[in-house]
């Protein structure tokens, strides 16, 4: 058995493998990722929002009332 590292990004759920390769060669994958599961992602986005949150008042959340239709006054001369 022969060994070759290369580094890829999956596309649409694939991975291409280097040109050299020809078609119907038996592979053995090995899936190595930096990142964690999607799962994870959404834990630690939800925990982080939590604490941009945390010491804000009711006034810091509230929505502005300006909603940009009034008519402008203009100053006169």
């Amino acid at each position: 058995m022969r060994a070759l590292e290369f580094e890829s990004v999956t596309h649409n759920h694939s991975v291409p493998v280097p040109e050299n390769i020809p078609d119907g060669t038996p592979v053995k994958v090995v899936v190595l990722t930096q990142t964690s599961s999607a799962e994870d992602h959404q834990h630690t986005l939800k925990g982080l929002l939590c604490e941009v949150a945390q010491g804000l008042t009711d006034a810091d959340l509230e929505r502005s009332r300006e909603t940009g239709r009034a008519i402008p006054e203009w100053p006169t001369s």
